[in-house]
């Protein structure tokens, strides 16, 4: 699942992410379902993508959470989808640039550096 900031910067990342796939395989990738919000891969592996808000994600369970400008995530909605990662052993990739000193971002890295 991705999350990113708004539902066109969400359809972007999926966008760059379908180029990741078909240029960088050792075969050509083969797509069931390709639209602004999911890919859906031949061998049956689904990417979809959400722009941040309340909603996001309601019911996810997957084993990757990638989320695009993370310090912009509101804290509850990372409140709601980490508990989706945790069920299936998962993963959560952030990516951002700083937006202070405050929220789960700020947290959460203070606590990876930490250690």
């Amino acid at each position: 699942m991705l999350i990113s900031k708004s539902e066109r910067d969400s359809a972007e990342m999926l966008r760059k992410l379908k180029f990741v796939i078909e240029h960088h395989r050792s075969g050509p990738a083969r797509f069931t379902k390709s639209t602004n919000e999911e890919l859906v891969l031949a061998g049956g592996g689904t990417v979809q993508s959400f722009p941040s808000t309340k909603d996001a994600g309601r019911g996810f369970t997957g084993t990757l959470l990638i989320v695009d400008e993370a310090s912009r995530v509101d804290d509850s909605l990372m409140a709601a989808v980490r508990p989706m990662v945790a069920t299936s052993r998962g993963h959560i990739l952030t990516l951002s640039t700083p937006n202070g000193k405050r929220g789960w971002c700020y947290s959460f890295k203070a606590l990876v550096y930490a250690k």
